[in-house]
């Protein structure tokens, strides 16, 4: 992590803390342990980009028919390569990272815009702790003025920002991940079968 970074998180968390959860130590420990940074954005906002977790337990469906023994295989031999191949452990646990990052470089091709919104209920109204909303277009287009003030628009700098920190968590998860499998290879792994409703 860099020094803007390590920056940015203890901003972040000096002001969620004062901001809406006053002393409580607990919360403040929550906070080191799973924000990997904040980003600013132009407008002076702090979005939290937080630590991806490690995904330890995979299983498979097979379906509801008796007669359908190759199904039932399908999962059971899915299991069994989950629990012996680092490579689906690495793949599986960076999927909710890449398919973050590929909704906010891909959004040509849907119909979500992103908003800024305030991250807390109980959060001053001028705060700048903020996070992002996927709003469908035309629901944005049905906003009023003062909840498009409330909901600003994601401008495409800004999305670049986001980007970038998201691919700078990316590379430090891939670092734990690879941490956790020189710690532990894959016998922590907890893989299974199951019978699926369809």
């Amino acid at each position: 992590m860099t020094r803007e970074q390590k920056e940015a998180k203890a901003r972040y968390i000096d002001i969620v803390m004062r901001e809406t959860w006053g002393n409580d130590d607990g919360m403040r420990k929550h906070y080191e342990k799973t924000l990997f940074t904040a980003v600013e954005l132009s407008s002076g906002y702090l979005i939290p980009i937080e630590k991806s977790s490690i995904k330890k337990s995979f299983c498979f469906g097979y379906s509801l028919s008796r007669y359908d023994t190759e199904d039932y295989d399908r999962a059971n031999e899915q299991a069994e390569h989950a629990a012996k191949s680092v490579d689906y452990f690495i793949a599986e646990n960076l999927k909710a990272v890449d398919d973050y990052i590929a909704n906010f470089e891909d959004m040509g091709n849907r119909r979500y815009i992103q908003v800024i919104r305030t991250h807390y209920n109980r959060a001053p109204k001028n705060t700048v702790i903020k996070c992002i909303d996927w709003v469908k277009d035309w629901e944005y287009n049905e906003y009023t003025e003062e909840q498009k003030a409330e909901k600003k628009l994601l401008s495409e700098a800004d999305k670049q920002i986001i980007i970038e920190a998201l691919k700078a968590e990316r590379d430090d998860f891939i670092k734990r991940l690879q941490a956790y499998l020189k710690r532990y290879g894959l016998s922590k792994i907890n893989t299974w079968s199951y019978w699926q409703d369809v």
